[in-house]
């Protein structure tokens, strides 16, 4: 038998590859998302939990029970806005994490945030030190984030440093 001739057929794969680079990407970005927003959820069950045995433990007068209420709302409202976030994934595999900004005080911001870290602070028996100054200090950004991004600090110095020590927030003013 003789050959009388070759075929050779070729399909361009390129679209196909960028097409699995981009779903690997997409793929990536909601990992790394929804392993930020579950470490996020726990910084407000703390302040939860902790109102919640109060409110089982002691027995509290009328004002008590209000302050405590309002904490567990304030978390609530807050882990609300972050299930919200969770449920818009496709956001994030979109890039498309919208930042809500505007004018923040944040005397605010570092009392939402402290308000989460307090139960660990108390377990860990820390002294925490405020400067803040009495004038109001507005900034331009996510309240949102702004409280998570404090939190996690306040955490993390709560975790690393040693039962029973100090910590201390520097003073925030319009000068430094």
């Amino acid at each position: 038998n003789k050959v009388v001739g070759v075929f050779t057929q070729g399909h361009d794969v390129t679209e196909s590859y960028k097409a699995s680079i981009a779903l690997q990407e997409a793929d990536r970005r909601k990992d790394e998302f929804l392993a930020m927003l579950a470490h996020e959820l726990r910084n407000p069950l703390a302040p939860i939990g902790a109102a919640a045995e109060l409110l089982q433990r002691v027995k509290l007068d009328e004002d008590r029970v209000k302050k405590t209420s309002a904490v567990i709302g304030r978390q609530v409202k807050h882990m609300t806005g972050l299930i919200d976030d969770l449920l818009d994934v496709s956001r994030v595999t979109r890039g498309l994490i919208a930042l809500e900004n505007g004018v923040v005080d944040i005397h605010q911001v570092v009392s939402e945030a402290v308000e989460q870290v307090s139960p660990l602070i108390r377990t860990r028996r820390h002294e925490l030190t405020l400067r803040l100054t009495s004038q109001t200090a507005l900034v331009q950004g996510d309240k949102k984030r702004l409280v998570q991004v404090l939190a996690n600090i306040l955490n993390n110095a709560a975790k690393y440093t040693a039962e029973g020590g100090i910590l201390l927030a520097s003073r925030l003013t319009r000068d430094g």
